[in-house]
């Protein structure tokens, strides 16, 4: 059975075996039925249980065939009893005498010592023990041949067999037969009434073929003395009859007690009362079958022969009027089981007392009907009686005790009461009394493991029915029927926990024994087979469970008949279990026959019982729909009960429910409620607020309250039901699975999703226990659930839901039913949004014939998501044309497309196209409503407001946006909480210049609905990123990341942490720390962002391409470019696969790609990504990326010295940007710097600064002067003037972008490092070197605290900072700074990045300086190495590393090889910048004339120089430094050759140059002094020599000090000489 129930002990069913011939030696005795289980039982537990579950089971139409009660009555009947008649008892043996005398102690195997010494209870008990004492102790030592020994050993035997110590009495048994062995031989009648005696006792152990061996022996021992019909034969063939009837062969048990019944009938006629003992013998056979009627047949027989020859009132009687009852219990029939035990009642009080114990029996016979019937208070009665003769006569501690105790018990456990005491006193009893390995204690073992079952303490149970299977299988053998009750037992326990494959083992081990031992039809059988069906049933295999109760039905039929209540109550069950598979009318035709049955039994149609047949029916049929029918019922049972139990009975209330349930299935709710509410007021009027019957009152009202939409009623009254039903039912009832399912709807309603899963959860569970996983009604509930997962972002778990669902819709309903469409199209949608569109599509597809409509739509999608607009256009327009044919073109669904449609237009820039498709929404959408009157058309509104505003046509745009405001705060109160999940004013996230204000104050009238439902309702999340975005377009980082985390702390608190739409915050939160330059902290929230997708999505979802984007951004920002890179590649290979190759998503990343190959120098690896971008974007002619694009090819262009493709490509970009937006957008700042750059390397420096300063114009009059992004412009301005010599007016606008950046950020932002490195460059090339190094130590003091230790742009400023070692000619602090310069790039750049090639060139520069020559060469052959080996050589570059290494050969002599190195420059530039006036060749020109120069040969020196002069005029203007330089040589030359005038032309044009463009304190111009002086000294002017020298060694005093360079001792030398000379 699938519960636990308790137990009915019975030791009433004791039969009289009358020996017609007595052992030899002993007086004549009635004794006890063998210790076995009495069968005939069985059929009284099939009876009584019936009809307790007809008045019980059936309100929750459930019929549970058997009950524990009952069901071990069987097992407790006659063991450890004895019957009293003739003076006979229970005798108590003092065994340690018997032991003395027979000094046998090892014979008996087990101890036969008592804890204490017993009194006896018969003085001839103790004559007899001093008789067997005198004759045993005469010759103790030799087999005594005196036949009283014989006698009294067997006696002995007897009473030792009646004590329950069977192996005692086969001691003293076995003494006897050797003694009539030795003195009459094995064939003498008294040797084979010591057999039979042996027989009995091996029987009671269950030995039946040595019980049978023992019975045949004496069968032809009495053959052969008497014949074959001597009477003496009658008890042998009886006895053997008991055999096979305990062994279950019912016809070979028939056939013996036949045989001893005809020799009764011949030889003593038919009114004989031994007679009558053979036909109670025959009717305990049909009676063990379950054949009542044969039973009453033969049982009748043994009546008359003993009323007509005893007189009715005669104790013989008794017996017969028991086992009477015992048949008619049986047939259900307990009144006439009731009239024949009161019947032996009369008799037995008439003669014996009220108070006699062997009224005991009868006494708990009558309480067993009683507590059937349901009247524990009369079965209480009783027991209390039997308890009270049994105390009072046999003693507190009796055996019998133990089952009137356990009898009580069970009422007290049906009326809830407690009853351990009684439970634990029973136990006790039989303990103490016969050990722990009795049968008996099998039997409380069994009741105790089925109490803790009832309780649940199911791990206690089990403990004790294992303690009982233990004694069945030592005491009774592994085959006895009362193992297979045990076993049945154990089944109980794992069925109740749903175990059950385990349940179903052990049933299948009961099911064995009794198909061996009873026929395949026997009612025992039925038991359990109706067990194995409600297991089947549990487990959902409900053709199994149906097969199982067809053969049950079988089985009541063939001993019951066709009409008995107890096959409609079987009927009742099929009919159960074809409900639960929604099979109402298979249900219908089972339940109508338990009707038709029930009407016949019960006569009419208005018998009381037949109420609750009527209200399942009527049930049914309000499950079809069928509601006038099921009305018709319902009002049956009303009518019913109102003339049977009264206005107030709570089964009208049940009534009342019901009716109220089906007004709600025809959504009457009204009425419902009405109906509810009259169960309700009976309920708590009789049984108070908190009984378990107002569950389900309490629930139907919350449901109808739900259906209204009055929800805060309809919670009250769900959670008063779930209080009441988890108190009484714990928290698995099935009944509790619709209460939790609504208590989740509700919850789901206000947003709180997490109590709605739990709830919706543990309606799931229970309701698959219940009902299977295939019900239809479990696809809905499947969706339910499925739908919250999906809110949640839980796909995986809404794809399980879905699936379940579409699995049971696909068997159950058929793949045409739209049910199965919408599941499809759910899962689809999950797909969709994860980015998996291929299954997305697949799934879609399902439903297309279910409806186009929607199929199309959704089709559409895909394809929009995946960049396919050909195809999305194609699928929308599909839709169109079926939804205007279908329904007309003012279906909701082609509003949506228009809106999509739209967005597709605006998204490529096609605005005119947007506005169309906007406008025939709006068309369908004031066709359908009152305009101003519905949220959707406000949805419209905001989008043409979103396409004026991308056009900068911010007055067109705001009159739409405040058109969807109006709608917006007309249809929802500013504080309703509900505005938060509108996207309100979602227009001014796009944070126009002049709406930052208003912005913000819509947000904040947003975050209002916080003081009516918290700071933890799910959708303020969404403003609070809103707010966030708007802070941060204003570059407000703090501002922003405060309401980012007021989000993140909304959805953490609210939401699973593991919700993708979590992740959004947190990348939100990782760009403002990334834009504040804390890339630990951006990195951290991007990375919570990544794992929380990882967890969630899969593997290739489109939202992982773009938080793998975020952390490459910051990669990049941080100089890590290889991990940059790796992780625009991951979002690239997602991109690939699940995006079209033409997707835009796709093309941000090749162009994040292109930006690192940029940075590391991988110029035209960065142009094939750029372009790759721009061949993506470029199908969308006004694409708003598409410009940037553009100037990121100009960039990389513009690295290549192609300054030609730079400007055209900047050109795109601002051709685009002037036609969207016109020539004053805040976009053009970008283009017009990046033009101004070019123009700047071209030298066109005036050209440069008029862009930068378009820029700057456009950028202060659109952000004010204190905006951030005009810093780079100012830096840029700056660069223009430092390239025209213009230092001042640089350090004016580095000043400028200074400030901007210290106000705005504070002075630790990283983003000032690169204004004070152009500051520094301002003063360095000023030659105030002091003030340079302050700005590069301020540089280098910002990066070191706000960027890692090794980030790559530290390396320009310890450049920088060398720099203004090596000019001060500090060579050694110099190269302390280039070195770690050095460091940082190898190891976060790699040794092949080109700016290591500058580094090791400025080592090499320090290290020629100080006349390092071997190491200078080594370092410039890296930097060689570096540019050759190098994917992208730059030749420009490349051909200055050769200058510097044929300057090394030229300082060393070797002028050949500096020759070769310098015309390997020559030609490099030449290649890169064709023309003789390139600036760079004009260096190699310089080189290579002092490389002449040096080798005496002075033409070819002064051809090279004047190369270089005419170059540098052409592109630098006549007043450039670097010609100074190269006059300087000249002059050199022109010296050389004497030409002394011609040398001081060149070396004062040489120091004009510097006076002017260095200024006149420039320590370049000690130089410049110096040549003046030497030329005028060569000519002889000693005193204009001494002036210019002297000019020259003050400059020396000033930059260098009184003895830092060997230079000024030179000239210290010189000036004396001349003073000498002069003197």
């Amino acid at each position: 059975m699938s519960n636990c129930t308790s137990s009915i002990n019975d030791n009433s069913n004791t039969e009289l075996r009358i020996d017609e011939q007595p052992s030899h030696g002993t007086i004549d005795t009635i004794q006890t039925l063998l210790p076995q289980v009495d069968n005939s039982i069985i059929g009284i537990g099939i009876d009584e249980v019936n009809v307790i579950n007809k008045n019980h089971v059936d309100e929750n139409s459930k019929k549970k065939k058997m009950n524990h009660h009952l069901d071990d009555l069987h097992q407790q009947n006659n063991i450890g009893e004895l019957m009293e008649n003739d003076g006979v008892c229970s005798i108590e043996i003092d065994q340690p005498l018997f032991l003395k005398i027979l000094k046998k102690e090892d014979a008996v195997g087990v101890p036969l010592l008592n804890n204490e010494t017993k009194n006896v209870r018969r003085d001839w008990v103790s004559g007899m023990i001093t008789k067997i004492m005198e004759v045993e102790g005469s010759n103790s030592t030799q087999v005594p041949r005196d036949s009283d020994l014989a006698s009294l050993l067997s006696k002995a035997g007897t009473m030792f067999w009646k004590g329950g110590m069977p192996e005692a009495a086969l001691v003293f048994y076995q003494k006897s037969l050797a003694i009539y062995d030795k003195d009459h031989g094995t064939s003498h009648p008294d040797v084979a009434y010591v057999e039979v005696d042996i027989d009995d006792v091996y029987t009671n152990q269950t030995l039946d073929d040595k019980a049978l061996a023992y019975h045949n022996k004496a069968r032809v021992i009495q053959e052969a003395a008497f014949g074959t019909d001597h009477r003496s034969l009658v008890t042998t063939y009886k006895n053997m009859g008991d055999v096979y009837r305990y062994q279950g062969s019912y016809d070979k048990a028939s056939e013996s007690y036949n045989k001893g019944r005809v020799i009764q009938e011949r030889e003593l006629g038919i009114d004989r009362p031994d007679l009558a003992m053979s036909y109670n013998h025959m009717g305990n056979v049909y009676r063990d079958q379950g054949l009542f009627d044969k039973a009453l047949e033969y049982y009748n027989k043994t009546r008359m022969i003993e009323e007509i020859v005893l007189g009715i009132n005669h104790p013989s009687l008794v017996m017969t009027y028991i086992k009477m009852g015992i048949a008619y219990c049986g047939q259900g029939l307990h009144d006439e089981a009731l009239e024949y035990y009161n019947k032996a009642r009369i008799i037995q009080e008439s003669n014996l007392g009220i108070n006699h114990p062997s009224l005991a029996i009868t006494y708990n016979k009558l309480g067993n009907v009683y507590i059937a019937q349901g009247s524990f208070n009369m079965a209480l009665e009783y027991y209390n009686r039997a308890r009270i003769s049994q105390e009072r006569e046999l003693g507190s501690n009796h055996p019998d005790l133990a089952v009137t105790y356990n009898n009580i018990g069970a009422v007290y456990f049906a009326q809830g009461l407690d009853y351990n005491v009684l439970k634990w006193q029973a136990r006790i009893i039989q303990e103490t009394e016969f050990g722990i390995n009795q049968p008996s204690l099998a039997i409380t073992y069994n009741r105790i493991g089925s109490v803790y079952c009832d309780e649940g303490l199911y791990d206690q149970a089990l403990e004790f029915h294992k303690k009982a299977k233990i004694i069945e299988d030592k005491i009774l053998g592994t085959t006895h029927l009362s193992l297979a009750m045990t076993y049945n037992n154990i089944g109980d326990i794992y069925s109740a926990q749903d175990l059950f494959d385990q349940a179903l083992t052990y049933y299948d081990k009961a099911r064995i024994i009794q198909e061996n031992v009873l026929e395949n039809k026997h009612p025992s059988t039925a038991m359990t087979q109706f067990n194995m069906a409600t297991v089947y049933f549990g487990q959902g295999l409900f053709d199994k469970a149906l097969e199982s109760y067809n053969q049950v039905l079988i089985i009541e039929e063939f001993f019951l008949g066709t009409n008995h209540l107890d096959v409609a109550g079987t009927y009742h069950q099929m009919g159960t279990t074809y409900s639960a598979q929604g099979l109402f009318d298979a249900a219908l035709e089972h339940y109508d026959s338990a009707r038709i049955i029930e009407e016949n039994v019960l006569g009419g149609t208005n018998h009381p019982d037949l109420a609750m047949t009527y209200s399942i029916i009527g049930d049914v049929y309000n499950a079809q729909g069928l509601f006038d029918k099921a009305l018709d019922y319902y009002v049956k049972v009303k009518l019913i009960q109102e003339a049977d139990l009264g206005s107030n009975h709570l089964d009208l209330a049940v009534t009342y429910n019901s009716i109220g349930l089906s007004y709600c299935d025809q959504s009457l709710y009204d009425q419902a409620l009405d109906y509810f509410q009259k169960g309700r007021i009976i309920q708590e009027s009789e049984l108070g607020t908190n009984h378990p019957n107002l569950i389900v009152t309490y629930y139907n009202i919350g449901f109808g309250y739900s259906a209204q939409c009055l929800f805060d009623e309809a919670m009250k009254y769900y959670n008063k039901s779930r209080i009441i039903e988890e108190d009484v039912l714990g928290t698995n009832h099935p009944d509790l699975a619709a209460t939790y399912y609504n208590i989740g709807a509700g919850y789901f309603v206000y947003g709180l999703f997490d109590e709605a899963m739990d709830y919706l959860h543990k309606g799931r569970i229970i309701q698959e226990d219940e009902f299977g996983i295939n019900h239809p009604d479990l696809a809905v509930r499947y969706m339910n659930i499925g739908d919250i997962y999906y809110v949640q972002y839980s796909f995986d778990k809404a794809l399980e839901y879905y699936t379940k669902a579409r699995t049971i819709q696909e068997s159950e309903l058929g793949t045409k039913h739209p049910d199965y469409a919408m599941t499809y199209n759910n899962i689809g949608n999950v797909y969709y949004v994860q980015g998996l569109f291929h299954k997305a599509y697949k799934n879609y597809s399902k439903s297309r014939d279910s409806d186009l409509v929607r199929y199309n739509y959704n089709i559409g999608n895909v394809y929009n998501a995946q960049g396919d607009l050909h195809s999305a256009f194609y699928n929308y327009e599909e839709m169109e044309l079926l939804a205007n044919s279908a329904i007309g073109n003012h279906n909701f669904l082609v509003a949506m497309m228009y809106n999509i449609h739209g967005t597709i237009h605006q998204n490529r820039g096609s605005y005119d196209s947007a506005l169309k498709y906007y406008d025939k929404a709006i068309v369908i959408q004031e066709a359908r409503i009152v305009i101003y009157s519905n949220l959707s058309l406000s949805i419209t509104y905001n989008n043409i407001g979103n396409v004026y505003y991308d056009q900068g046509l911010f007055e067109e745009a705001l009159e739409y946006y405040n058109k969807t405001r109006m709608i917006q705060e007309a249809e929802l109160e500013t504080e309703n909480p509900f505005l938060a999940m509108i996207n309100t004013y979602s227009s001014f996230t796009n944070c126009a210049e002049d709406v930052f204000e208003q912005a913000l104050e819509y947000y904040k009238a947003r975050v209002v609905p916080e003081f009516d439902i918290g700071t933890n309702y799910p959708n303020l999340a969404v403003t609070y990123r809103k707010m966030g975005n708007v802070y941060y377009a204003q570059d407000l980082f703090d501002k922003a990341l405060e309401y980012y985390a007021k989000a993140r702390t909304n959805q953490e608190t609210s939401f699973a942490i593991n919700r993708p739409s979590l992740a959004i915050t947190y990348t939100k939160i990782g760009a403002g720390y990334n834009a504040q330059g804390f890339h630990d902290k951006a990195m951290e929230y991007h990375n919570k962002a990544r794992i929380l997708q990882d967890s969630e999505l899969e593997s290739n979802h489109p939202d992982l391409s773009i938080t793998y984007a975020n952390i490459g951004n910051v990669y990049y920002d941080q100089g890590l470019f290889v991990k940059a890179l790796a992780h625009y590649n991951k979002a690239k290979i997602i991109q690939e696969e699940v995006l079209r190759t033409y997707h835009p998503d796709l093309a941000l990343t090749y162009n994040n790609i292109g930006a690192v190959y940029n940075k590391q120098g991988l110029l035209n690896k960065a142009l094939e990504y750029y372009n790759k971008s721009r061949i993506i974007l470029a199908q969308r002619t006004k694409h708003p990326s598409l410009p940037m694009l553009y100037n990121n090819i100009g960039d990389v262009y513009y690295a290549q010295d192609l300054y030609g493709a730079a400007l055209n490509s900047h050109d795109n970009a601002m051709t685009i940007q002037e036609s969207k937006f016109g020539i004053n957008h805040p976009d053009m700042v970008r283009t017009l710097n990046s033009m101004g750059s070019v123009y700047h390397a071209q030298g066109s420096f005036g050209k440069a600064l008029d862009y930068h300063t378009k820029a700057r114009v456009i950028q202060e009059a659109t952000f004010g002067l204190n905006h951030p992004d005009l810093a780079a412009t100012y830096n840029l301005i700056g660069d223009g003037y430092i390239a025209q010599g213009l230092i001042d007016e640089a350090l004016e606008y580095y000043t400028k972008a200074r400030l901007n950046q210290e106000n705005i950020f504070g002075i630790n932002h990283p983003g000032l490092a690169v204004t004070y490195n152009n500051i520094g460059d301002g003063y360095n090339i000023q030659g105030s070197l002091k003030q340079a190094l302050e700005y590069y130590t301020k540089a280098s003091i910002n990066q070191e605290n706000a960027l890692r230790t090794n980030h790559p742009d530290l390396a320009l400023t310890y450049t920088n900072m060398g720099s203004v070692f090596y000019d001060q000619h500090l060579f050694v602090k110099a190269l302390k700074y280039y070195d770690k310069a050095r460091n940082v790039q190898e190891a976060e750049l790699g040794t092949e990045h080109p700016n290591l090639s500058i580094t090791y060139t400025n080592m090499g520069d320090a290290h020629y300086s100080q006349h390092f020559f071997d190491t200078a060469l080594e370092y410039y052959t890296k930097a060689r190495v570096v540019q050759e080996e190098g994917s992208e050589t730059n030749q420009l570059d490349l051909a200055l590393i050769f200058i510097n290494m044929g300057n090394v050969y030229n300082k060393r002599g070797l002028y050949y090889k500096a020759l070769e190195y310098y015309n390997k420059a020559r030609r490099g530039q030449e290649e890169a910048k064709p023309g003789p006036n390139c600036p760079d060749v004009s260096i190699v020109y310089n080189k290579m004339g002092t490389a002449y120069y040096a080798q005496d040969l002075y033409d070819k020196a002064l051809k090279f120089y004047t190369k270089a002069r005419n170059s540098q005029e052409a592109v630098l203007g006549v007043n450039h430094p670097l010609l100074a330089i190269t006059y300087t040589d000249m002059g050199n030359v022109y010296n050389k050759r004497g030409l002394n005038f011609k040398a001081l032309e060149y070396y004062n044009k040489a120091r004009v140059i510097e006076e002017t463009e260095l200024g006149s304190d420039h320590p370049d111009l000690a130089m410049a002094f110096y040549n003046m002086g030497t030329a005028y000294d060569e000519r002889g002017l000693n005193t204009q020599a001494l002036k210019w020298f002297r000019k020259a060694l003050a400059m020396y005093d000033t930059s260098l000090g009184t003895d830092q360079h060997a230079t000024k001792e030179r000239l210290l030398k010189r000036i004396s000489n001349l003073e000498i000379e002069s003197t």
